[in-house]
């Protein structure tokens, strides 16, 4: 009975931050309803396929409404940018992950007023920036992963340790 319960609740908060978004970010809420939103135990964090978004309920129970708003607006983006397709040309998967990553969040950073804690994870702030300190959107998928590519030969790459969302976290293979 109580796992049922907390079953309902999850998918409650999961439907209730889709209505906040759509309410308050019109256009990615709007995305967010042509997606199918599950849970998923065998995840770590939350991960998408390209036509669905997959969440761990132990993750998911660990997050404020803020920061389930912010893992929804990261995954959709990777849905609406491609990333998964874009990403297959790499044979780097963890750096073409942290690129498409800086990227997503830094649509979201800039979508809330420039403010940190709009993606951050347990008070860390996720990876938005450019080594140069640019935003991520300002430059292309396949250019801030040659950029990264870069730095990592070079000895300066960033730790994808610091993005909340790690490289093996969030990409599930069709």
């Amino acid at each position: 009975m109580h796992d049922q319960k907390a079953f309902q609740e999850i998918c409650s908060r999961i439907q209730r931050s889709r209505m906040r978004l759509l309410v308050e970010h019109g256009f990615y809420g709007l995305l967010l309803m042509h997606v199918k939103l599950q849970l998923d135990p065998s995840i770590k964090t939350a991960a998408t396929d390209g036509d669905s978004i997959f969440f761990s309920p132990v993750f998911l129970s660990g997050l404020s409404d803020t920061e389930l708003d912010f893992i929804m607006l990261h995954e959709i983006m990777h849905i609406v940018l491609d990333h998964l397709t874009r990403a297959r040309e790499f044979k780097d998967r963890e750096t073409a992950n942290t690129a498409a990553d800086i990227i997503v969040n830094s649509y979201i950073y800039e979508e809330y007023g420039n403010k940190a804690s709009a993606v951050s994870i347990n008070g860390k702030e996720s990876l938005h920036r450019l080594p140069d300190g640019s935003e991520g959107n300002k430059h292309s998928f396949e250019e801030v992963y040659q950029l990264l590519k870069k730095q990592k030969k070079s000895g300066t790459a960033l730790s994808s340790k610091k993005s909340i969302m790690a490289a093996n976290a969030h990409v599930k293979r069709r």
